[in-house]
């Protein structure tokens, strides 16, 4: 088990059904959802999805090996920076 994971913290994560978080926000983000989420709802879906789902913010890799190896890096910004 990874350091800072605790059984608990597994356990809960399974329960919390991400997939269905997922397809109800995006239902209502194209307006098929019907009635509408209301913002706490919406705010509590993001909370429980950040606790079920990786953070890819922070990724730590330990590897051993030889040869060439080529990371590509990709940035998710939730503000529009233009």
């Amino acid at each position: 088990m990874p350091q800072g994971v605790t059984k608990l913290s597994v356990t809960w994560r399974e329960r919390i059904m991400g997939g269905e978080l997922i397809t109800r926000l995006q239902s209502n983000a194209l307006g098929t959802l019907k009635p509408p989420m209301t913002t706490d709802q919406i705010n509590s879906a993001r909370i429980l999805l950040n606790k079920a789902l990786p953070d890819l913010k922070q990724l730590d890799m330990d590897v051993n090996a030889t040869g060439e190896l080529k990371i590509t890096v990709l940035q998710y910004s939730e503000h529009n920076d233009t």
